[in-house]
């Protein structure tokens, strides 16, 4: 029964080590979206400042914060960090998500310094921007180096660069006219210095509750067996009842994932949309991308030649065409000149009639009544 017991403590003590070890390397105030909502009805965030442009506030919600919304631009959104890492050692993992058009802009920064107007140095070429999921963004450093990874990839990495401790955690967003929607899902910063202490005060615990070595082998009296029964049912009861804690907050969180699944399902179905029509401009585009380069190549010279030489067989031709068809039309026409001698003899003929009805007329007798 003192072996079933020992096995039992080690157990518990396994299990409350293993939690605050692993509790202990998250520096809280410094952190949110840790497997927990990051605001509960828009309540503020803890440990953390926030704030926004122009009266637009920065939205959060359960499971991210939108620091520059989708609409309108020129807006900005900043997160600050109230706990200040003392430890030389730490490491910071940002998940992110940039959305917005094909030409929109903004930018988007992580900061760990006292000052702003801070040094700023390493770069990397990355393509974040409308991946329909969050970038993960990982910063390290330790006395050896300072690196940091996007999407499990090295962007850069460097013995050179040491950033001083004595800073704090920021997070700052800017958006363009055309804007870019930067939302922030998770920042989990841990420190060395922490997991320390904290491992520290589990060995305090585990010293304070190690039951004494035994002095014989007798069996024990059935006072202390009724006792050490009582009390391991005790810490099944509390095991019990972490367990029961841990599930409610695994059935919450696949309510979360739940919730999220169909979110994620709408925006994709949305997105198919946007992107069937962006893909049309684009070929639209191309095709006339395509065509100006043509024109501007091509030399259509010898085209504009041929064209000229074609208008001037044509006109030539045409002009040839009408003489001969004039002529023609002149050489089967009758002439004109029988017809008018015609014209001018009937004349003369009916005149000298008239002239004779006029003689015989007036060389007649005249009857007088």
């Amino acid at each position: 029964m003192a072996r079933f017991q020992d096995i039992g403590k080690s157990v518990v003590w396994a299990l409350i080590s293993a939690a605050l070890s692993q509790a202990s390397s998250v520096v809280e105030r410094s952190s949110f979206g840790n497997g927990r909502r990051i605001s509960h009805g828009g309540a503020g965030l803890t440990g953390w400042l926030v704030s926004g442009s122009d009266l637009c506030l920065t939205i959060q919600l359960s499971d991210r914060i939108i620091l520059t919304p989708p609409y309108p631009g020129n807006k900005r959104g900043a997160l600050w960090a109230e706990e200040i890492i003392h430890d030389p050692e730490w490491s910071a993992a940002f998940d992110f998500r940039a959305n917005g058009e094909e030409r929109s802009g903004g930018n988007l920064q992580v900061w760990s310094s006292a000052n702003v107007d801070g040094l700023a140095f390493g770069h990397c070429d990355y393509q974040y921007r409308n991946l329909g999921r969050p970038s993960k963004l990982q910063i390290k450093q330790s006395t050896r180096e300072f690196e940091v990874l996007i999407d499990g990839n090295t962007c850069f990495k460097t013995a050179k660069a040491f950033v001083p401790p004595g800073n704090v955690f920021g997070i700052t967003a800017a958006s363009a006219e055309s804007p870019d929607s930067f939302e922030a899902f998770r920042f989990v910063a841990t420190s060395q210095s922490s997991s320390e202490a904290n491992r520290k005060k589990e060995r305090n615990y585990e010293a304070q509750h190690r039951p004494p070595p035994a002095k014989d082998e007798k069996a024990p009296s059935g006072g202390n067996i009724d006792g050490q029964v009582k009390d391991l049912q005790n810490r099944l009861q509390t095991i019990s009842s972490a367990t029961t804690k841990l599930m409610e907050e695994l059935h919450a969180l696949s309510a979360t994932n739940a919730d999220r699944m169909k979110e994620i399902i709408r925006i994709i179905a949305h997105r198919d949309q946007v992107s069937s029509v962006d893909q049309r401009i684009q070929r639209i585009e191309r095709m006339v991308e395509t065509m100006q380069r043509e024109i501007e190549r091509k030399d259509y010279q010898h085209q504009f030649k041929q064209l000229q030489d074609l208008l001037h067989n044509s006109h030539s031709g045409l002009l040839d065409n009408l003489q001969e068809s004039s002529h023609r039309i002149l050489s089967s026409a009758p002439r004109m000149g029988f017809f008018i001698f015609l014209i001018i003899a009937v004349q003369l003929l009916l005149a000298a009639a008239y002239v004779l009805y006029k003689k015989r007329r007036s060389g007649m007798p005249k009857k007088f009544l």
